[in-house]
């Protein structure tokens, strides 16, 4: 029996750490995040970036995703689209909207970090003094483009700018709750390590680093969270990724039920590979070599997915009741419920402070349905992998 609760203890109190993560990110970002502030060089009037879009089967919404970033770019700038192993048009798309484009056939080698790492080969001739990576389904808000660019090459660090999930005026308890868990990984969070001088986690679309940073590390691979890993890669060589909340990237939530289970198994699978192989690694690094801003991305990637610390937290609670129930032992009740309801207040003061326009309260009584049939889904995700590079059918 004194296993048995030594095993519960482990295990619920295992819990306490990320959901403190979070807290503390959470409690930061009240305070709010500034923009990063001016490095040590500015950009002269031969200042030139490009923007790289790496585009897989795209050609129903690039051209809008064009349009945005042509109206941003300077006389000096490039466009670049790298259409990667496609079978419409959009190499035509993108050229009739008067894109530079490579075109990449190569279906052994799939996934998104090949086309950036093509495209960057394309651009070696003539390289620019900073490149800025945007999805192909993406809408940017003002002056994005040179934002992210010349913030990167005056702080010689990659930047990552703020990326939106737009939901539909008619939407379900389901899609605003997808919502706010993404609001929370994608601006409040870095918004809270951002206020205590900490870099972000890079997130695949908003990107911008110098080209002379790019030639430290390599993007060619088909790994699904190719974003962090990058991210990681640009902290320990001193470039960790810096958040900047005043360039905005939007997309739309995936357009049909198959779409949308797809990107949420692609996104929650990445997330819990990158916990349980590239955290506790990265951590130990961190510690081993003095890197604060590598311990920090480490320790944001402990947090898993929003849901799945609920069902977990949840889990372990009902656990450790029936336990105290049983043997009146209330030791891992006791912890598991400090861990339990420090969540829920951190997530409160986030709802309050950033989601009330996104999540209603009605939708909190659906909340804990939702939750246990999210179940079966986290158990599948042991057992089906998600690899490659699939296009995500938006709304």
């Amino acid at each position: 029996m004194i296993i048995i609760e030594l095993m519960l203890l482990i295990a619920v109190g295992a819990l306490i750490l990320p959901v403190a993560i979070l807290a503390v990110e959470v409690i930061a970002s009240l305070f709010g995040a500034a923009m990063p502030k001016p490095g040590g060089r500015e950009p002269g009037p031969d200042f030139n970036l490009a923007v790289i879009v790496p585009a897989h089967n795209e050609s129903g919404s690039l051209a809008l995703t064009l349009a945005d970033i042509t109206a941003q770019l300077g006389p000096r700038d490039r466009l670049l689209v790298v259409a990667d192993n496609c079978s419409d048009d959009t190499a035509g798309v993108a050229l009739a909207c008067g894109a530079e484009v490579a075109e990449r056939h190569d279906p052994d080698h799939r996934g998104k970090g090949y086309a950036l790492d093509f495209g960057l080969r394309h651009l070696a001739s003539a390289p620019p003094d900073a490149v800025v990576f945007i999805d192909a389904d993406c809408r940017l808000g003002p002056d994005t483009i040179q934002t992210l660019g010349r913030v990167a090459y005056s702080r010689d660090r990659a930047v990552q700018s703020f990326n939106e999930m737009i939901i539909p005026q008619v939407s379900s308890t389901r899609e605003r709750v997808t919502a706010f868990a993404w609001l929370l990984k994608t601006d409040i969070r870095p918004r809270g390590l951002a206020a205590l001088g900490l870099p972000c986690q890079m997130m695949g679309t908003g990107m911008a680093m110098t080209w002379d940073r790019l030639q430290s590390i390599s993007l060619a691979s088909g790994n699904i969270v190719e974003d962090v890993r990058l991210g990681l890669d640009l902290a320990e060589i001193g470039a960790a990724p810096l958040y900047c909340p005043d360039a905005r990237v939007s997309s739309a939530l995936p357009g049909s039920d198959a779409g949308f289970e797809t990107q949420r198994r692609r996104w929650e699978s990445g997330s819990l590979r990158v916990l349980m192989k590239d955290a506790p690694h990265m951590l130990a690094k961190a510690i081993a070599t003095g890197n604060l801003n590598l311990g920090a991305m480490a320790a944001d990637l402990l947090v898993p997915p929003l849901v799945l610390l609920l069902v977990l937290n949840g889990c372990g609670f009902a656990v450790t009741f029936v336990w105290w129930l049983a043997t009146g032992h209330q030791s891992p009740v006791l912890v598991s419920a400090t861990a339990l309801g420090l969540l829920a207040v951190t997530l409160l003061a986030a709802w309050v402070r950033y989601g009330r326009r996104i999540l209603q309260v009605r939708d909190m009584v659906f909340l804990p349905l939702l939750i246990l049939n999210k179940v079966p889904h986290y158990i599948g995700l042991w057992t089906k992998r998600s690899e490659g590079w699939v296009r995500t059918d938006r709304k």
